[in-house]
């Protein structure tokens, strides 16, 4: 088949990341229906790795320190999907012509498959922390883990934000990401309060722990309407009350100390997953 031909190939797509998941939009072109099945791949991916995500969540610490390999398994899935994203961004949608990305699914829009490579990423790291709470990390080390997911969720939504081409950004897509980051500054909030109560500054981990139950409390009116992060963050709120009375009581009762009128400086985030790379070839293979 030659060029023109493969031009001539119209196909349909809806683009739930515009906002419009009813409103099929026309893509033109072999290069444009790889990408979006690319798309549509990743997106299969992170459903998977959700999944996985949802059941940790529903287990206890003691349980969790028995199943690493299902935290492995959920942060290869989305290393993969951010894989996927970066493949479609560099092999096909860096190549189409013709159309403003304006008028194209929000899907084949550079930006956008940016913005959701970083925030596959941002996920596993997400999950790499998680783990690393379960092991028993250092306080401080842990604290940067999950400023690592932060820093992968903020620079998706920068995308987005300073994007000209995906101005009509669904808003469930801007939420979660927002969500997202949230919980983890909840989590690094959290674990740094540890790392001050170890160092036996009561009234810094008080300061601390208050930061995170006001952010917490904050994204749970933001998150009215979606009963999994509200629950997500209720659990946390729960989690810091019963912390902070445990801290409150020494603050007061063994160290004299005052709550800190600031909270602690946050460390620097530290990224350690990386993106895995796809292989079209390798999956033709094992799908036979």
């Amino acid at each position: 088949m030659d060029g023109n031909n493969e031009e001539a190939l119209q196909f349909e797509w809806t683009s739930p990341l515009a906002g419009a998941p009813s409103t099929f939009s026309k893509v033109k072109g072999v290069i444009a229906e790889q990408a979006m099945a690319c798309i549509t791949y990743a997106a299969a991916l992170e459903k998977q790795a959700c999944a996985l995500a949802i059941e940790l969540a529903q287990q206890d610490l003691e349980q969790l320190r028995n199943l690493p390999e299902q935290h492995a398994a959920a942060a290869a899935l989305y290393r993969r999907a951010a894989g996927v994203y970066e493949h479609a961004s560099e092999e096909y949608v860096s190549q189409l012509t013709g159309a403003k990305q304006a008028d194209r699914p929000a899907e084949l829009r550079h930006d956008m498959v940016t913005a959701l490579s970083k925030m596959a990423q941002g996920q596993a790291q997400a999950i790499c922390a998680h783990r690393a709470q379960v092991k028993n990390t250092t306080p401080s080390a842990l604290a940067s883990l999950y400023c690592g997911a932060i820093d992968l969720f903020e620079e998706a939504s920068a995308v987005l934000k300073s994007s000209k081409d995906v101005k009509q950004t669904a808003e469930s897509l801007r939420k979660v990401l927002a969500l997202s980051s949230s919980y983890n500054r909840v989590k690094a909030w959290q674990a740094m309060a540890s790392h001050e109560a170890a160092q036996s500054d009561m009234g810094l981990a008080c300061a601390d722990l208050q930061e995170a139950r006001r952010l917490a409390q904050e994204s749970c009116q933001v998150a009215q309407g979606n009963s999994d992060w509200q629950q997500a963050f209720q659990q946390q709120i729960d989690v810091i009350n019963q912390q902070l009375l445990v801290y409150d009581r020494e603050r007061q009762i063994v160290y004299f100390q005052a709550i800190a009128r600031h909270c602690s400086q946050p460390p620097q985030g530290k990224v350690l997953v990386k993106v895995i790379e796809f292989e079209p070839l390798k999956l033709q293979h094992e799908l036979g």
